[in-house]
């Protein structure tokens, strides 16, 4: 029979074109090669593509020729029947696969046996089926098709991967560095580049034999640490090292060696990659560099301390004065940063008042060839400074001078010791006329006093007799204000006599409301059984007096002079918590203003001698200065507080003299109320505070519990809010205030008992953020045992009433 080439049938469908509809699966278009003698065979096996969903573009072959004429075309699939009258499937196989072809290839047959199907798998054919059971043929092409793609797709990959197994085997051997590959669970170097052999001097086939011959070319003295990264670092990703290396001639070469993870799919480590480059030349390059910064540094050492030693600041200037050298070590005292003085003039850098003076000066020395010495004021860093300048010339070789160099030196410092001194003297000549005044005054005030005396022995009218205690009063007053003067002026120390607080909070009220603006409000508050102290009138009419003065400069616009005594016990608790303080039975004087506040960074400074923030000829420094030595000499102790815009508080403690107090055995004072273990939180962020205050409370029957800060106190409260009575907090304190806090308390426990604690001079300044939360009670820092422990029991007793 004559072989018969099918021509090409088409679907009826264009092959790029699809039918989606609801329920239909979108079509595929593949170009098909059948291999049948028998047409009908074939259109039964393009309708069974066609059920299965595939557009086919088929041609039909039945002789050897036909089919090898068609293999140089793409197509998808070929489908044999096993058995023709002039061709067979497996030699149709065996011809495609001698092409190379892999177009996946389904043998279609009425009947075919176990081996022959057997053979038709082994040759490569993708599927095997009967004609009878073509209901499976769409299904066997789909994965026909699939296989086809991935082992196309892994042919890619594969190619890729030798491509680029090829670039980096060029790589690795003609890099300078040598890169290298290991196992680490088989310890077993896997791959080493050929650059080991030039810079290690070593066969690779060492290295491949043992990875020990690697660590063995290592030096001696940096073996142990390459081999404790190896063990540590390598593993965990951070390995990157530099050591010596001992080649086979002798040589010692500098290694820097990097290593990288490399983790399979399950995230383990599967090798270790690394690099080593030779860094020797780098080492010695090196090497060299720290001599020569060895040396410049040795240099700078010595500069250093000749500039170090000077308090001067060393300037070159050119004869235009224009900066060219600066030499200090302290840049405060540098008018602008040195970036921005170098190469400018001296008077576009500080104006022509100062610029000009100096440029005059410079100009000077260049033409006389002489040292000149100037003073000048300049703005600096730290503010304004006084400076005290030599001007020197430079001189050439050849006789010339170009250039000059300012030696100046900071002389603030002792221009106002200079200005405190003459201060001085003139307050020692104002102590010297006061003495001569009082002199006179007291000239002049004993015959009214003795003419008092003797007009009492005459009788006179009630009115009469009245306007002389006036005048006798009155002329007392003024002999112990002369005796104040003479004991401001002299220094002296007057007798020591048992006073009682009243009288000279009432005397310095009176002075105040006399002489002051009456803008500012005096006023008084203390006890009518306030403890006797023993001391100097005079100087106790001084400490008040300057301290009232003190307010009245504090309030230039007007407000609240406020001069208060009460008795106060100073307990051990209280001394522990307050320098300078002993226990004991004082009373406390305390002079309060509404002025204009002491700034933080100067109160610390306020009782220094000659310190004051007033203007220059509105004080001397020295009024409480005065003050704290007053005191300290009657055994008292002085606190201040102060808050900007709000006032300043000055307590004084003096020691009471009182014999029925100091007979009473200590601790005999008061009777202090008893407590019933009750559990306390003390919120405080300082922790000496919390120790004293726990001490105190656990040792009169209290349970305590402390916070060093409100977040630790809310998480203390939020486990124990049941057991808690009572919370004792502090009012200032950082991150969150007492105020937020005691209102996050409330929220957890509405009847939580609260005291709240202030430092800065009485709850007064917390009234606005404690209006509306229900506080128990208030506590001004520093309170005393008694005061504490009487709180405490009040507030406990009140609330456990209430309930």
């Amino acid at each position: 029979m004559k072989a018969v080439r099918v021509p090409k049938i088409r679907d009826g469908l264009a092959p790029s074109q699809s039918t989606p509809t609801n329920g239909e699966v979108t079509k595929r278009s593949i170009r098909v090669l059948i291999l049948e003698d028998r047409v009908n065979d074939a259109e039964l096996m393009v309708r069974e593509l066609r059920r299965a969903g595939f557009i086919p573009e088929w041609e039909r072959v039945e002789t050897e020729n036909d089919f090898l004429a068609l293999l140089d075309q793409e197509f998808d699939i070929i489908l044999s029947d096993n058995s023709m009258p002039r061709f067979d499937g497996l030699r149709a196989l065996e011809l495609l696969k001698r092409r190379g072809s892999e177009i996946p290839f389904i043998l279609v047959s009425s009947t075919i046996g176990d081996e022959t199907a057997i053979e038709a798998i082994k040759q490569g054919a993708t599927d095997y089926l009967l004609k009878g059971r073509l209901a499976r043929l769409g299904r066997s092409v789909t994965q026909a098709l699939e296989q086809s793609r991935l082992r196309r797709e892994r042919a890619v990959a594969e190619e890729a991967l030798r491509e680029s197994e090829e670039r980096f085997r060029q790589l690795a051997e003609n890099i300078q560095e040598v890169f290298w590959l290991t196992d680490p669970a088989k310890n077993r170097v896997l791959y080493i580049s050929p650059a080991y052999e030039t810079i290690w001097g070593r066969a690779r086939a060492e290295v491949y034999a043992s990875a020990r011959s690697w660590v063995d070319a290592v030096h001696p003295e940096d073996r142990d640490a390459v081999l404790r990264a190896l063990t540590s670092k390598q593993m965990d990703g951070t390995y990157s090292e530099e050591y010596r290396i001992v080649r086979p001639d002798g040589s010692i070469r500098w290694i820097h060696d990097r290593a990288f993870l490399i983790r399979n799919g399950a995230g383990d480590i599967y090798r270790v990659v690394g690099v080593a480059q030779d860094i020797t030349e780098r080492k010695e390059a090196e090497k060299e560099q720290r001599k020569a910064a060895e040396a410049i540094r040795q240099s700078e050492s010595r500069l250093r301390a000749l500039v170090t030693s000077m308090e001067d600041v060393a300037i070159e200037f050119d004869r235009d004065g224009t900066y060219v050298a600066i030499w200090t070590t302290k840049d405060e005292l540098l008018s602008h940063p040195r970036s921005e003085l170098m190469g400018r003039r001296i008077s576009d850098v500080h104006g022509e008042e100062i610029g000009g003076h100096c440029i005059s000066a410079i100009r000077r020395v260049v033409e006389s060839r002489s040292a000149e010495t100037i003073n000048y004021t300049l703005d600096v860093i730290e503010g304004s400074r006084q400076f005290l300048g030599r001007i020197s010339p430079i001189v050439n070789a050849d006789g010339t001078c170009e250039r000059i160099c300012l030696l100046s030196r900071d002389v603030t410092e002792q221009k106002k010791l200079e200005a405190q001194f003459l201060r001085a003297q003139r307050v020692e000549s104002i102590g010297t006329l006061a003495s001569g005044v009082a002199h006179d005054l007291n000239n002049i005030l004993a015959p009214i006093l003795m003419g008092a005396a003797v007009l009492r022995r005459t009788k006179m009218p009630k009115a009469d007799n009245a306007i002389l205690s006036t005048i006798e009063n009155c002329a007392q007053r003024g002999a112990d204000i002369v005796k104040q003067v003479l004991t401001f002026a002299r220094g002296a120390e007057g007798e020591r006599l048992l006073l009682q607080p009243a009288h000279l909070i009432n005397d310095m009220a009176k002075i105040a409301e006399g002489t002051f603006p009456k803008t500012i409000t005096v006023r008084t508050r203390f006890s009518e059984s306030l403890w006797p102290i023993a001391g100097d009138p005079t100087q106790l009419h001084q400490v008040l007096l300057n301290l009232s003065v003190n307010a009245r400069d504090a309030m230039p616009a007007g407000g609240t002079l406020t001069m208060s005594a009460e008795n106060f016990p100073v307990d051990e608790h209280y001394a522990s918590m307050t320098p300078g303080a002993q226990a004991g039975p004082h009373v406390l004087f305390e002079v309060k203003d509404t002025g204009m506040g002491i700034p933080r960074d100067v109160i610390d400074k306020i009782f220094d001698p000659f310190f004051t923030t007033k203007e220059l000829g509105h004080g001397t420094g020295l009024g409480l200065s005065t003050v704290i030595g007053i005191v300290k000499s009657h055994g008292g102790f002085v606190s201040v507080s102060s808050e900007i815009g709000h006032g300043t508080t000055f307590k004084v403690f003096l020691p009471a003299r009182m014999s029925a107090l100091e007979m009473l055995p200590e601790g005999e004072i008061a009777v202090l109320p008893p407590a019933n273990g009750e559990l306390l939180l003390i919120v405080d962020d300082e922790k000496p505070i919390l120790q004293v205050a726990q001490a105190l409370l656990e040792g009169h029957g209290y349970r305590v519990l402390t916070a060093g800060d409100p977040t630790e106190a809310l998480a203390i409260f939020a486990m124990r809010k049941d057991e808690i009575d009572l919370v004792l907090t502090d009012l200032v304190m950082p991150h969150m205030d007492g105020v937020a806090l005691i209102r996050t308390l409330q929220k957890l426990k509405p009847e939580v008992k609260v005291i709240a604690s202030t430092s800065r001079g009485g709850q007064e300044q917390h009234a606005h953020d404690l209006a509306g939360l229900n506080v128990n009670a208030c506590l001004t820092k520093p309170y005393s045992r008694d005061k504490l422990l009487t709180t405490l029991h009040d507030v406990l007793i009140q609330t456990s009433n209430n309930q």
